[in-house]
């Protein structure tokens, strides 16, 4: 990797007004964000979430509870809804099912 792969940033420098549907994340997955009350990403989420959607490696620093397992599992799951012919839907108040229409899934 060459320096020119690299980007820093720190909290200050995220858009203040940036919401999820800004992201590129697939439609089912900003219902369920809704859903749960989501609407702001955090900084990490912000700067992470375009760039994993986009293929790019993510090496990110940030405290607990700063939003880092969400910046890294959104782009997976919503390749996975891209991918595949996936029912997604909230159980509960932080529960997501996901349910595949391959013939050796059950509901």
């Amino acid at each position: 990797m060459t320096d020119t792969d690299t980007t820093e940033f720190s909290a200050e420098s995220v858009d203040a007004n940036v919401v999820f549907a800004d992201l590129g994340l697939d439609d089912r997955l900003l219902r369920g964000l809704a859903k749960l009350n989501f609407t702001k990403p955090t900084p990490v989420q912000a700067k992470s979430i375009p760039l994993a959607l986009a293929g790019r490696d993510i090496l990110a620093k940030a405290r607990t509870g700063s939003g880092k397992t969400a910046a890294f599992m959104l782009p997976l799951i919503h390749k996975i809804l891209a991918a595949k012919d996936v029912t997604f839907y909230s159980v509960g108040s932080r529960v997501w099912v996901f349910r595949g229409g391959s013939p050796g899934l059950t509901s």
